[in-house]
């Protein structure tokens, strides 16, 4: 069976199918300390869901004024390696680490990879999940139970303040 003729019948199975939670460890970060933030991912469906995380995530960042911050180039990274999915039971999480950056591949043209440098200031973050990605770059065999669809976290509020001199 083409694997097109797989994604439209898991895209309607899984749209909605998924929620995430996001948490910070901490409401303050000094400026160019990495907020600890960590992602709760839950299969709200009936049968299995399967994930790919390589360039499948973005942070949404705003100020205190609600204003989307801008993020800069993320790092290139040589890539090659087929990406394992992460594949849930029906009601079951994933918890994983995420970070203010992710990485560019490389040679890649389009616009991937991504990373903030954060000012000191108040800020709110929301982690969105997308599947397939709107650059349309992904390093993963297909899968008939993989997530299609776009889904947001909870939103986070944190603080950066000044280095102490």
């Amino acid at each position: 069976m083409d694997p097109q003729e797989l994604r439209a019948p898991v895209a309607w199975y899984a749209r909605g199918m998924l929620k995430i939670e996001l948490h910070c460890a901490r409401d303050r970060y000094r400026e160019g300390e990495d907020p600890e933030l960590r992602a709760a991912y839950t299969n709200l469906g009936d049968g299995p869901l399967a994930l790919a995380f390589w360039w499948h995530r973005t942070l949404r960042v705003r100020d205190h004024a609600g204003r989307l911050v801008v993020p800069g180039p993320g790092r290139e990274l040589p890539c090659g390696v087929p990406e394992l999915l992460e594949v849930l039971p029906p009601g079951t999480t994933h918890e994983r680490v995420e970070v203010l950056a992710c990485t560019q591949p490389a040679g890649h043209p389009a616009h991937v990879g991504w990373s903030y440098a954060l000012a000191p200031g108040s800020y709110r973050l929301t982690l969105v999940f997308e599947a397939p990605p709107a650059h349309g770059f992904t390093q993963h065999a297909p899968d008939p139970h993989e997530f299609v669809g776009r889904v947001e976290s909870n939103e986070v509020s944190i603080a950066i303040v000044p280095r102490r001199g």
